[in-house]
């Protein structure tokens, strides 16, 4: 049977069982015991040893069973609930609709309409039409998946109701998602892998991966005692570090930061500002300036005193001051909107941003104990992401009666699944596609490519959607992702 050895379970083929028993027979019965297909020993001897490999592939199914590389199905879910990671179930679409009718008409809750298609909605709560003739409902899909509402769809009233004469949809419903597949899950849980721990970036970055609507992230951390401007793009604190997170709630995100980061570590981004006014004057660490977005007034607090030394025309000097905001908000501020000082200081005349302030800043309420237990809020700042969009031109060769008719789709599709990641039929896994940060190599679109069989590649052109450079690799900072739409991505035959 199969033998646990020091490297893993080392088993046995058939051919090797078959010439063992054989050998066992011949040595009872004698060396010129025959095992020719044809005799009864020959056909029992092969019979045991078809039986031995049956049972010993039953022991390597359980063993494993016990590799998250290995297992599917339920055993995925057994091993990976050890550490909390449930897989998500299906969700149902919703759709809000405006009901037509009489006034005064009572519609009851699980009224049913339906879409175009044949699919049905359930009312989630009684209706009464008012005096205007017409009522907005919300309703619920009656089967759980990912199945899309379009505007104007759903225009059947399948439980009749005297006095409710229409139903329609002005808007697209939101769609609902599948039960998590096994590779989708697989993914999230080496993701949030070390939600149970604290103080180290894994930790950060599996409790962020945790929050609802969180899909990709990246994150630069600076270790040393000075501050870093320019971390592959991204201002990053001595001490601290920076994350770009793609979807979820910012304050669901910034509470998972707070919770699991080291303490001391810094967050805070850096808001540079021009300080101008009479020569020498000091602006004290702490003083407030703030500008104005829309309805919001943003609020920025000075981390250290700034002294006015370089002249600038006449009597006036500058310093920069670096800024640290204390307003909740997703910020994209372009330079010179922060122009008014809240807190007064003697010779300090104006201020102004120095250029694009884009990050989003949540003040997270803390203790400290000093004598007496009082709280204060502490800024935490993330990155949201930039999508960079691009264009794939794909040329290729098919060969007649070999290549799919729907060949060009299929390649389309490929590329698609291989920026959103997915399930190779070997089952081994694309965990990631491409995240937060990543670099696209035009050399690695050959493999989604060429899936598609009964063709011959001859060129890949891919650039940044509206311009003309074909590019080896993007260049993309940590903040940037790389998106593909179909309409981006080209097949033509040559």
């Amino acid at each position: 049977m199969a033998e646990i050895t020091d490297t893993g379970i080392k088993e046995k083929t058939y051919t090797e069982y078959l010439t063992e028993i054989q050998k066992e027979w011949k040595a009872v019965f004698g060396e010129d015991l025959a095992f020719d297909p044809e005799t009864p020993q020959g056909q029992v001897t092969s019979l045991e040893a078809l039986e031995l490999v049956s049972a010993e592939s039953a022991i390597l199914n359980i063993g494993r069973s016990m590799d998250v590389l290995q297992c599917s199905g339920q055993q995925l879910d057994d091993l990976f609930s050890l550490l909390s990671v449930i897989r998500r179930s299906a969700t149902r679409s919703s759709v809000s609709c405006t009901l037509g009718g009489d006034h005064g008409t009572i519609i009851p809750a699980g009224s049913i309409v339906q879409m175009d298609s044949g699919t049905k909605f359930l009312l989630n709560a009684q209706v009464v039409i008012g005096v205007s003739g017409a009522e907005v409902a919300d309703f619920t899909c009656e089967e759980e998946g990912n199945i899309a509402v379009p505007a104007g769809s759903v225009t059947k009233i399948i439980t009749p109701v005297i006095g409710w004469n229409t139903v329609t949809n002005v808007f697209a419903g939101t769609a609902g998602k599948d039960v998590e597949n096994d590779a989708q899950y697989t993914a999230r849980y080496f993701n949030e892998l070390f939600s149970m721990s604290n103080s180290m970036m894994e930790s950060i970055e599996s409790a962020i991966y945790r929050q609802e609507g969180v899909s990709s992230l990246s994150y630069k951390e600076n270790v040393t005692n000075s501050d870093n401007s320019d971390m592959d793009g991204a201002f990053v604190p001595a001490h601290g570090f920076t994350f770009a997170v793609q979807g979820g709630g910012a304050v669901d995100i910034a509470n998972a930061i707070r919770r699991t980061k080291s303490a001391g570590s810094d967050t805070r981004q850096d808001v540079p500002c021009t300080l101008i006014g009479i020569k020498d004057v000091v602006v004290p660490k702490g003083t407030r300036v703030s500008g104005v977005d829309g309805a919001i007034t943003y609020t920025f607090r000075l981390k250290e005193d700034a002294k006015l030394t370089t002249p600038v025309s006449g009597a006036d000097y500058k310093a920069t001051g670096h800024f640290e905001c204390i307003t909740d908000g997703q910020l994209d501020l372009p330079a010179g909107v922060v122009d008014t000082i809240v807190d007064p200081v003697v010779g300090l005349n104006s201020v102004s941003n120095d250029a694009q302030i884009r990050f989003v800043c949540v003040m997270i309420d803390v203790w400290n104990q000093k004598n007496t237990f009082v709280t204060q809020s502490i800024p935490i700042n993330f990155l949201r992401v930039e999508p960079v969009p691009l264009e794939i031109l794909i040329s290729t060769s098919p060969h007649a009666g070999v290549f799919p008719p729907d060949g060009k789709k299929q390649i389309k599709d490929n590329i698609i699944a291989y920026f959103e990641g997915f399930e190779y039929e070997t089952h081994d896994f694309e965990f990631d596609g491409i995240k937060v940060g990543e670099d696209v190599y035009k050399a690695r679109l050959y493999t989604p490519v060429n899936m598609v069989k009964g063709h011959n590649i001859i060129s890949i052109t891919m650039r940044v959607k509206g311009t003309t450079t074909d590019l080896e690799m993007t260049d993309l900072t940590m903040y940037q992702l790389a998106t593909i739409e179909e309409a981006d991505i080209t097949v033509i035959s040559a």
